[in-house]
């Protein structure tokens, strides 16, 4: 039947079919020849119309294609038919896959990495995707876009890129799958806070230069970045920040006895406390600041001086007798001596 010719697509030299001749001539020889815009595809041998040895079709180019076929009998009498040969789209294997993008900025939950493309002769075929390798439980497509799970956000200072294997199945039940690394970006983040010990309260002995207070800490995800330090506050000239640790600023010592009384401490006694604010920020301008007390200890100051007042004895002086008063000099409030004799 002329009208109902189907070969399939892909098939190289693909059989069409039997050619009869309808002749009331019994036992005639007939000669066949081709023709129309398809017909140099084709080729007759021992009474078979094929396509040639090495052509095949394709459905996605051309769904269909027109021949004329002619036979001749031995007499010299002809007839042509025309014939469409219909071309049956065979379900083909997808041959790759397309990923628009593959990096992902951390710390956005769900975040879409990019569009995915099944690369396919087979128009309008759907695809099913799924995911395999050492993170493809982070993975999801959704409306034909790679992204993160809900609930699954990227840290770059955890993991610098994901690695997973993407296959795609076709409606037929044909797979492509290709490996990608997805980068991951390092975006700046905000710092949350800043604290210098358990409690921002802490305490220093007295006369010692550049004396360590305590370290900063700050809750700041980005490793590595550069963070500038800002102290202020009533007590700020006494500190500096070095290495990410609170002292008593260079070439300065804390003296108690030269400081006011101005706290109490848990028991209500009168304490010497420096006030001061501490403020981080980060290269993204993001800051955060807390207040902080440093209490000042008193230690034991050596006497710097001692003064007689009185300095003659009398010939008439009994044993015991006073000489004059001594007097020592020391930073040191309301500080007891004990006095010894080298002669």
């Amino acid at each position: 039947d002329p009208d109902a010719i189907v070969i399939n697509e892909n098939e190289l030299g693909a059989t069409v079919g039997t050619l009869i001749t309808t002749d009331e001539d019994v036992n005639d020889t007939h000669t066949y020849s081709l023709g129309g815009s398809d017909a140099d595809l084709f080729e007759i041998e021992e009474g078979l119309l094929k396509l040639k040895d090495g052509v095949s079709t394709n459905y996605e180019d051309k769904s269909s294609l027109v021949i004329t076929i002619s036979t001749l009998d031995s007499n010299g009498s002809s007839f042509v038919q025309s014939m469409e040969i219909i071309i049956n789209d065979v379900n083909e294997q997808p041959t790759d896959i397309a990923l628009s993008s593959t990096e992902v900025n951390e710390s956005f939950e769900g975040a879409i990495i990019g569009n995915v493309q099944t690369i396919d002769e087979d128009t309008n075929d759907t695809y099913v995707y799924t995911f395999s390798g050492a993170d493809a439980d982070q993975f999801e497509v959704v409306d034909g876009q790679l992204k993160l799970r809900d609930g699954v956000e990227a840290d770059y200072e955890s993991q610098t890129s994901y690695s997973v294997t993407v296959t795609s199945t076709d409606s037929g039940g044909l797979s492509v799958s290709r490996d990608f690394v997805i980068s991951i970006n390092d975006v700046n983040e905000p710092v949350t806070f800043i604290r210098l010990g358990s409690s921002n309260q802490v305490s220093v002995d007295e006369g010692v230069e550049s004396s360590f207070i305590g370290s900063i800490n700050i809750d700041d995800p980005d490793l590595g970045e550069e963070r500038t330090f800002l102290i202020t506050g009533q007590d700020a000239q006494y500190f500096e920040i070095l290495d990410g640790n609170l002292q008593v600023k260079s070439g300065t010592s804390l003296d108690y006895e030269n400081l006011s009384f101005t706290g109490t401490d848990s028991e209500g006694n009168f304490i010497k406390v420096l006030y001061l604010t501490v403020t981080v920020i980060d290269s993204g301008g993001y800051t955060a600041k807390n207040n902080f007390q440093v209490q000042v200890l008193d230690l034991n100051d050596s006497p710097y001086d001692i003064k007689l007042s009185g300095s003659m004895i009398s010939t008439n002086n009994y044993s015991g007798s006073v000489i004059g008063l001594v007097e020592s000099y020391d930073q040191d409030q309301n500080e007891q001596f004990t006095y010894t004799v080298d002669n």
